[in-house]
């Protein structure tokens, strides 16, 4: 068997994977032992070597892949609220900005809703964005999907009606 380091498309290690002696190479690897990482270095592949380098672009390109995976999770959240309404109330809002439309007609049956759930959409998108920013200054770690929504406000629409 022959250990493979992997890499990604900027030359990051992302792991190792071993082959029979006589299996292909994989796409992205090479033979060769990366050195070992610091706080500061992740092993980097230049085409022909391994060298230690800053971590610094590794975090940004896991913080917008986590930005990317957060935003859906909270958008979905969102959305949650939007559709079990839906389903109480016999509505057919798509999503939170469907209430826009209404939030100034107070002679529309559902304003009251229209009203708190954009009131509501505001105050989670702080704290999820006020969570990033706490992630991106090093206060603290990625929350898991979970973890994060089990910190955002729940959607109660007697809180949020004006």
């Amino acid at each position: 068997m022959n250990t493979y380091y992997k890499y990604d498309d900027q030359g990051f290690l992302c792991g190792s994977i071993s082959v029979s002696r006589f299996g292909t190479r994989p796409v992205n690897s090479t033979i060769k032992t990366p050195p070992e990482p610091t706080n500061e270095t992740h092993p980097r592949f230049n085409g022909e070597d391994w060298y230690l380098a800053d971590k610094a672009p590794l975090i940004e390109k896991e913080l917008n892949n986590q930005r990317v995976v957060m935003t859906k999770a909270v958008t979905s959240y969102i959305h949650s609220a939007v559709y079990s309404y839906n389903k109480e109330n016999g509505t057919a809002f798509d999503s939170v900005h469907n209430c826009a439309a209404y939030k100034d007609i107070t002679s529309y049956s559902h304003h009251v809703f229209c009203n708190a759930i954009l009131e509501w959409n505001a105050v989670v998108w702080d704290m999820a964005r006020a969570i990033e920013s706490e992630v991106a200054v090093g206060n603290r770690e990625i929350p898991s999907v979970d973890e994060l929504i089990e910190e955002l406000p729940k959607f109660d629409l007697e809180e949020y009606h004006a």
